[in-house]
């Protein structure tokens, strides 16, 4: 009977160990995330706002993309107009149109918005300047020769717009102005081969891609009757 109950009792012992040990092995594997990218930042504000109003072929050209370069480089082009300017301009030449403000253009425009939008470019070390029209900044990023192998070109232009129209009605009238220019954009260059350093005459093909981030902000002149002005920065990336 003694001899029983200790071999009840070892058989006990050993079956709490493999137990233990059984226990010791396992291990719980983390849940699987569904959805990986959804952590990451979605491309939200002005930027995707113009993107939606361009047409289906532009979209195909450029990525929409957030900038706090941007928005730094807009708010000081801002500091160009004072009231006067705004207040001027409202009365003279904000006809109901969205503007960009350059010699070519909008030739007609206020020096200080001028000097803005001189300042915008400065600040992004942009390759056009405030003489171009909008199809001649558009074509600073077109490849040749010269600028084949660069992937860091921008453009960047001002425009202006009265202050009361949505946010939405402006973008729409900046992707209208643009739209035609950003379909264009070069995706691709072929370098022709030389024969004398290349036997065959091969080519080589470089492919880019184009980023577009946008900022915007009104300043209204509440003393003034509310007169107010919309800007708007657009800039165009080669990468």
């Amino acid at each position: 009977m003694k001899l029983k109950k200790i071999a009840s009792l070892a058989l006990a012992g050993v079956m709490a160990v493999s137990m233990l040990a059984g226990c010791s092995t396992t291990t719980v594997n983390p849940e699987p995330n569904p959805n990986p990218g959804d952590d990451e930042p979605a491309v939200s504000g002005y930027s995707q706002m113009l993107y939606n109003h361009l047409t289906n072929a532009a979209k195909k050209k450029v990525t929409a993309q957030d900038s706090n370069d941007v928005n730094d480089a807009l708010a000081a082009a801002m500091k160009y107009a004072a009231g006067n300017t705004i207040a001027g301009s409202y009365d003279d030449y904000i006809d109901g149109d969205t503007h960009v403000v350059n010699n070519s253009d909008w030739s007609n425009a206020a020096d200080s918005l001028k000097n803005g939008a001189n300042a915008l470019i400065n600040e992004l070390a942009a390759e056009n300047t405030l003489k171009d029209s909008i199809w001649q900044a558009f074509n600073v990023l077109d490849p040749d020769t010269t600028n084949y192998q660069r992937d860091n070109m921008n453009i960047s232009m001002l425009f202006v717009a009265d202050g009361l129209k949505s946010k939405e009605a402006v973008m729409d009238e900046v992707a209208d102005l643009i739209d035609q220019q950003v379909q264009w954009l070069e995706d691709d260059y072929d370098l022709s081969g030389d024969i004398w350093q290349d036997n065959d005459g091969h080519s080589m093909n470089t492919d880019y891609e184009y980023t577009m981030s946008v900022a915007a902000d009104t300043i209204t002149l509440t003393a003034d009757h509310g007169k107010s002005m919309t800007f708007v920065a657009v800039n165009i990336a080669r990468v």
